[in-house]
């Protein structure tokens, strides 16, 4: 099979964390092998979750060691207990032995995206609401396979600062149906 690991900060309370989180129960339902890892990264106002002393930068998946079990209770805790649970559950998942490809799928604004040796692919799903990104992030999604963004505004302005078209995609924005349904 394919197995997936989900790099991003799944805890945040932000956009990224909640398309993040829906992405990933989403692959879990559909049965694919998917592990939600936690980035250090700082979304949108989340600085206080993780003091590290790194700004702005993703560490390494080796940091997921970092994270106590008190510091995890508590950023679950912000969750509604129905995402909480399935959380928790794909935040301890081992994927199987016989994964034939190992995907990284870095959800996150690419300050410092790491290509990380254990994966075979690399993909980038982040978003930017403006006519350019960073000159700063166009080597690191470069160096991307694939770069998700979830409209045409994006590839557009993606391309249009120098990442190559070809690895761009047009991959939507999930929604929780189940938020949906009258009890």
């Amino acid at each position: 099979p394919v197995c997936v690991d989900w790099i991003g900060n799944v805890f945040a309370l932000s956009g990224y964390g909640d398309e993040a989180r829906q992405f990933i129960f989403a692959l879990d339902e559909a049965g694919i092998s998917v592990r939600a890892v936690v980035s250090l990264v700082v979304h949108h106002g989340d600085e206080s979750m993780f003091s590290t002393g790194q700004r702005d930068g993703v560490h390494s998946m080796a940091s997921r060691a970092v994270l106590s079990a008190e510091r995890v209770a508590s950023s679950l805790a912000r969750l509604d207990t129905a995402t909480a649970s399935r959380l928790a559950l794909l935040l301890r998942k081992q994927h199987p032995t016989s994964c034939r490809m190992r995907v990284a799928v870095h959800h996150m604004v690419p300050n410092e995206v790491e290509r990380l040796s254990q994966y075979d692919f690399h993909i980038v799903r982040t978003m930017f609401e403006t006519d350019r990104i960073r000159k700063s992030w166009v080597t690191y999604l470069r160096d991307a396979d694939e770069v998700w963004v979830p409209s045409l505004f994006n590839v557009d302005t993606f391309a249009r600062s120098g990442v190559p078209r070809d690895s761009i995609a047009v991959i939507p924005e999930p929604m929780d149906t189940y938020a949906f349904q009258s009890s």
